[in-house]
C-alpha cells in the first residue's frame, strides 16, 4: 500500500501524529515510486537541513550533532569540523530549533530516515529533478532519470483504471454522457434548418468559459442563449461569426443547455429544433479538476493515465487527444474506443 499525496503534504507541514510520521517516513525511505512523488511535490525549504548528516557518512553522526546541540557536548574533532562545514553548523541550528513543541514529530521523522537505506532517501532530497541528468554533490552521485511505471501511481483507483483499460483495449463511456444525450426535447423554434453542427453538445468540458461554435449560415447574424435548468444565465446578441464565449464563468459541476437563433432577413430559425434533442453539456466539477491537475503535475508525460482520467469524467475530446499522444498501438486502440462514444444515445451532430 502506497502513501497518498495528502500524507506526503502533511509530512512536509509536520502535521502528522508521531506514529503517522514514522510510518510515512519509513515507507518513503523504502519505496522509490513514492519517493519520486514526494520529490515532485517538494517545496524549497520544507525538508529539514539536518537530514544531510544522515546520508553523508563523512560528517559527524546525527547522535553526535544532537549531543552538541542539546547536551553541550564539546569535542575538539567535531568543533574543527564545524569550523569548516557550514552544512553541519546549519544542522545543529536546525536541531536546536527542534526543541520547540514540534520537536518530537521532527525527531521521529529523522529517526525513520536514518534507519533506512541512504540511496532511497536521496530520491526525496534532490531539490530539482531533471530527466537524463546526474550530479555529484559532496561525494554523492544522484541519478535523475525517472521512469514511471503504469502500475504504480500511488493511488489504487488509478492503477485499476489503467490496468482495466490496457487489458480491455477500450474505455467505456461514463454514465454522464448518456445523461447529456437525451432522445428528444424542445426548446424554442419552429423550423429545422439544413443539417448543422453545434459544439459543445453531449460532452463534459473543463473550461468554465467554453467556446460555443456552430455551422455558419450565409448573410446571417446570431443570438446564443445558455440555460441552467429553465433560467437563461448567459447570452450573446447580434453575433456575426459562428462562435462565442461567455464573459462570465459558468459554474462547475452544473449541466447547461444552449441554443442559437439564426436571423436571416425576416426569417428566424432556432437550433437545435424538434425533433432534435437539446444541446446539453456539463462543466467538470471541482473534484475532477483537482484530480486531473494532480495527475498532470505528477505524471505529465503519461498520456495513457491522463487519457483514462479524462475519459473517467466524460472529457471525450481530451481523452482521445491524450491517447493519440501516447503514439503506441495501445493508445490508438483506446483513442478509437473513445471516438466511438459519439454514437451513443443521441447524435452530437444535429
Amino acid at each position: 500500500m502506497h502513501v497518498t499525496v495528502e500524507q506526503i503534504e502533511k509530512l512536509q507541514r509536520q502535521s502528522l501524529t508521531p506514529r503517522e510520521t514514522l510510518e510515512v517516513a519509513r515507507h518513503l525511505s523504502q519505496c522509490v515510486d513514492c519517493a519520486r512523488v514526494a520529490t515532485s511535490l517538494q517545496q524549497p525549504g520544507r525538508w529539514p537541513a539536518l537530514i544531510s548528516a544522515i546520508v553523508e557518512g563523512e560528517h559527524p553522526a546525527l547522535e553526535t550533532l544532537e549531543a552538541c546541540a542539546w547536551n553541550g557536548l564539546r569535542d575538539e574533532a567535531v568543533e574543527d569540523h564545524l569550523d569548516a562545514c557550514q552544512q553541519c553548523r546549519s544542522d545543529i541550528d536546525e536541531l536546536r530549533r527542534l526543541q520547540e513543541p514540534a520537536r518530537s514529530r521532527r525527531l521521529i521523522f529523522v529517526a525513520a530516515l536514518s534507519a533506512a537505506a541512504a540511496a532511497a532517501i536521496i530520491w526525496i532530497l534532490v531539490p530539482y529533478w531533471e530527466p537524463s541528468a546526474s550530479r555529484t554533490d559532496r561525494g554523492i552521485v544522484v541519478s535523475r532519470s525517472i521512469t514511471t511505471k503504469a502500475s504504480h501511481y500511488g493511488r489504487n483507483d488509478w492503477d485499476l483504471l489503467v490496468k482495466k483499460a490496457m487489458d480491455a483495449g477500450a474505455v467505456e463511456a461514463p454514465v454522464i454522457l448518456r445523461e447529456l444525450r437525451p432522445s428528444s426535447h424542445a426548446l424554442r423554434g419552429n423550423v429545422q434548418p439544413e443539417r448543422v453542427s453545434l459544439h459543445p453538445v453531449g460532452v463534459v468540458v473543463e473550461e468554465t468559459t467554453p467556446n460555443f461554435t456552430w455551422t455558419p449560415f450565409e448573410h446571417a447574424h446570431y443570438t446564443v442563449s445558455v440555460f441552467e435548468a429553465e433560467r437563461e444565465i448567459a447570452t450573446g446578441d447580434d453575433l456575426t461569426s459562428p462562435s462565442w464565449s461567455p464573459q462570465r464563468e459558468l459554474r462547475r459541476g452544473v449541466t447547461y443547455t444552449w441554443q442559437v437563433e439564426v436571423h436571416r432577413g425576416t426569417t428566424l430559425v432556432t437550433i437545435p429544433a424538434p425533433p432534435q434533442p437539446p444541446a446539453r453539456f456539463r462543466i467538470l466539477d471541482d473534484a475532477g479538476v483537482k484530480e486531473l491537475d494532480d495527475a498532470r503535475l505528477r505524471f505529465p508525460n503519461d498520456h495513457i493515465l491522463l487519457g483514462v482520467l479524462a475519459a473517467r469524467y466524460g472529457l471525450q475530446e481530451q481523452a482521445e487527444r491524450q491517447f493519440r499522444l501516447a503514439s503506441t498501438s495501445a493508445g490508438d486502440r483506446l483513442a478509437s474506443s473513445v471516438a466511438a462514444w459519439s454514437s451513443i444515445d443521441g447524435p452530437q451532430n444535429l
